[in-house]
């Protein structure tokens, strides 16, 4: 409180208005702690929860279900207490206003003997004076009646705002009034000393109902994630439950499918449509020998096969072929290129003869020349001999494979990938579910010590394993 104004020190004796030397203020902060204490103390569990009561140890057992309605009857005593402990204060600051506006009265009827002081002086005592019964007029009224805690918080601040506009009156800028007004200005000090320690622990009160507010509010979110942790435990055990039900699903699948092609391959039949594919797979292996034996024969005249490639003037299809003969021989050396082969070979004969692609061995390169020409017909037909086999084998495999085979296959390999998938999410649902079996008693054991020191009874929070 600027000049002063703060709160000042009691004495043996001293009495506010309209009460006794020894008598005490309705309201006394002290008094309104105690019996907080004891309202508080008196609705514990039994007043919490009908059904349930503490057993030998003090210990009430609730379940989730329950502790919704424990904190709403706490919530409604904290109203209760708060919207009580502010009327009472409300009421003991009271007469403190009313006797600011019979000092701002007496102030206004009072000359302070302005006559008898300098002129110039009295100007400023006499605006001083004016100023503090101008605020307390407009700013001082009786507190607001308290039902509610709006109401409570609203009677807090127009006291608040009460003692600011006063005692900033009070102040610097009436400095004056304490020196000529001394008797006036005593008076003043001690009744806002007294409305500033109401004004505290009214202050006092509303926060600390906002604080349990709060607590309650956060215990409010600890009930449902607990229970939502509980529920996403359940749900992820039914679907370990599911999953493992799948899984023996897909074994039992599994084993079917091997069953049905272990009986199928068992089959003559089955053995038949084997020993073709191992004859297709010979062929195979001869075509593969006729086309390293074309790219072997090629390579020895790819120098000036290349060099031919790059000076040619063949039509759009010959110099196609020309030039899949220096990358990839083994692909053209077929019956239907032969005659195009044979051409293009003729001309790189020319080509060398007449000098346009030059050799190092002139006769050696046309003896490569005239050896890989003859040679290109018989690769031909070998090739083509592998080729046309293969077909045919591969026709009388198609006839004699076993119906269903690939069907069972495909079936296994389906519900081989489905069983490693639903053992890898089985695996990651117990792990989960085991991370839920630490964290649920641990925000269970949390929660418990909350809700005692919150009500000052001690609870036993059932949840199901």
């Amino acid at each position: 409180m600027v000049f002063g104004f703060g709160r000042k020190k009691k004495r043996a004796g001293d009495g506010g208005p309209g009460r006794g030397a020894d008598s005490a203020r309705p309201g006394d902060p002290g008094d309104l702690r105690q019996n907080r204490l004891t309202g508080l103390r008196g609705s514990g569990a039994d007043s919490d929860n009908a059904a349930a009561s503490p057993d030998s140890a003090g210990v009430t057992r609730v379940t989730l279900d329950d502790l919704p309605g424990i904190l709403s009857r706490h919530a409604d005593l904290g109203r209760r207490q708060a919207v009580s402990e502010v009327r009472q204060l409300r009421d003991a600051a009271g007469p403190f206003v009313d006797e600011l506006i019979r000092m701002g009265r007496d102030l206004e009827q009072d000359d302070l003997d302005v006559d008898s002081i300098d002129r110039h002086l009295a100007i400023i005592v006499v605006r001083g004076k004016k100023q503090v019964i101008d605020i307390i007029q407009r700013s001082v009224s009786p507190l607001p009646a308290i039902e509610t805690v709006e109401d409570a918080a609203r009677a807090e601040s127009v006291l608040g705002q009460l003692l600011k506009k006063v005692g900033d009156v009070l102040g610097r800028p009436t400095r004056v009034i304490h020196i000529f007004a001394k008797k006036h200005a005593n008076r003043f000090k001690e009744n806002l000393a007294e409305l500033t320690e109401l004004h505290a622990e009214m202050r006092r009160v509303l926060d600390r109902h906002n604080s349990d507010e709060s607590e309650r509010s956060e215990m409010s979110d600890m009930i449902g994630a607990i229970s939502a942790a509980h529920g996403e435990r359940a749900r992820r055990r039914q679907k370990v439950v599911d999953t493992e039900s799948d899984i023996g699903d897909l074994k039992r699948q599994i084993s079917d499918a091997d069953a049905a092609v272990s009986e199928i391959t068992s089959s003559p039949g089955y053995q038949k449509y084997v020993a073709l594919l191992s004859e297709t797979k010979q062929c195979d292996s001869d075509l593969t020998r006729v086309r390293d034996e074309v790219r072997s024969q090629f390579a020895k005249i790819s120098r000036p096969l290349g060099r031919y490639e790059y000076g040619s003037s063949l039509d759009k299809e010959q110099q196609r072929l020309l030039s899949s003969m220096v990358s990839d021989p083994a692909g053209v050396v077929t019956s239907e290129n032969l005659d195009t082969v044979s051409v293009i070979l003729a001309n790189v004969r020319r080509a060398v003869v007449s000098g346009s692609i030059s050799v190092r061995d002139v006769d050696k390169t046309l003896e490569m020349i005239s050896e890989t020409s003859d040679a290109a017909e018989s690769l031909a037909k070998r090739a083509d001999e592998c080729r046309v086999r293969r077909r045919e084998l591969e026709g009388k495999a198609s006839l004699t494979k076993p119906d269903r085979l690939d069907e069972y296959e495909r079936h296994r390999t389906k519900a081989t990938t489905l069983l490693k998938d639903g053992e890898s999410k089985l695996s990651a649902l117990r792990a989960e579910i085991a991370d839920d079996d630490s964290a649920i008693p641990q925000k269970v054991f949390e929660l418990q010590i909350r809700l005692r020191q919150h009500t000052g009874a001690r609870y036993e929070l059932a949840v199901p394993a």
